[in-house]
């Protein structure tokens, strides 16, 4: 799950608060990323439908993998 949030990252960049980017700006630029890597580069295969469910899982921070992977980011 740690690795998939990177995904978007890799391709928007990690956005920081000092950014001033807001929440539903940022999500929205990290959402197109994954958007573009699931369907576009990997053109939504099994693996990549799986990508992109880890992603949402991180996203929504509702899990206990979630909520300790969101912990654990620098």
């Amino acid at each position: 799950m740690a690795l998939v949030h990177d995904l978007a990252e890799a391709q928007v960049g990690d956005i920081t608060p000092h950014e001033n980017f807001t929440k539903e700006e940022k999500h929205r630029l990290e959402q197109e990323a994954m958007n573009n890597f699931v369907h576009t580069m990997l053109h939504n295969s099994p693996a990549a439908q799986r990508i992109e469910a880890l992603w949402r899982e991180y996203e929504a921070g509702e899990t206990p993998e979630a909520k300790f992977v969101k912990g654990v980011q620098l």
